[in-house]
């Protein structure tokens, strides 16, 4: 009897547990597209990881962009050179992402997700939503120091690229 009620017990924790710790996961991620708090996820899994900067690629596309042009062009950026599952990756994906790297020759944006809005609330963190060219404007980047950084809006800049795992 007392073990059957500690498994009743063991088994009412978990599910009560499952939920805050699956919203936990989910926190900072707009899509809700994680699977485990670690972000490095299974291949299906849904999590995204870094595939690399769009001047990594030589396909005579454009390969850099300024904070202005909008999410949508900084995501066909990364499909076209990552291919259709792609897009600018998420601050918490590059990061935790198994083979992040430091761009080799220019600093790269990044979108750092603020409040689960993937436009970002602050123009300290996207450029106005990916919406301002200003030189006062920053938006976050990747440094190629490997380091996290705000950089100005009005500087053409290579796209940090994820994709889903494989």
């Amino acid at each position: 009897m007392r073990t059957l009620l500690s498994v009743l017990a063991v088994g009412l924790l978990v599910l009560v547990a499952a939920p805050q710790n699956a919203l936990a996961c989910h926190q900072g991620t707009p899509h809700g597209n994680e699977t485990n708090c670690d972000g490095t996820g299974a291949p299906g899994s849904g999590v995204f990881q870094f595939v690399g900067f769009t001047d990594d690629v030589d396909n005579g596309l454009a390969d850099t962009i300024d904070g202005g042009q909008g999410m949508l062009e900084m995501n066909a950026l990364c499909r076209d050179d990552f291919g259709p599952e792609a897009r600018m990756c998420l601050d918490r994906e590059f990061w935790l992402s198994p083979n992040a790297e430091a761009p080799a020759t220019d600093d790269a944006w990044l979108h750092v997700a603020v409040n689960q809005s993937f436009t970002g609330s602050s123009p300290t963190n996207s450029c106005g939503g990916w919406s301002s060219s200003n030189s006062s404007g920053v938006g976050s980047t990747v440094l190629t120091t490997g380091l996290p950084a705000r950089s100005t809006c009005n500087t053409f800049r290579p796209i940090t690229c994820c994709a889903p795992a494989q």
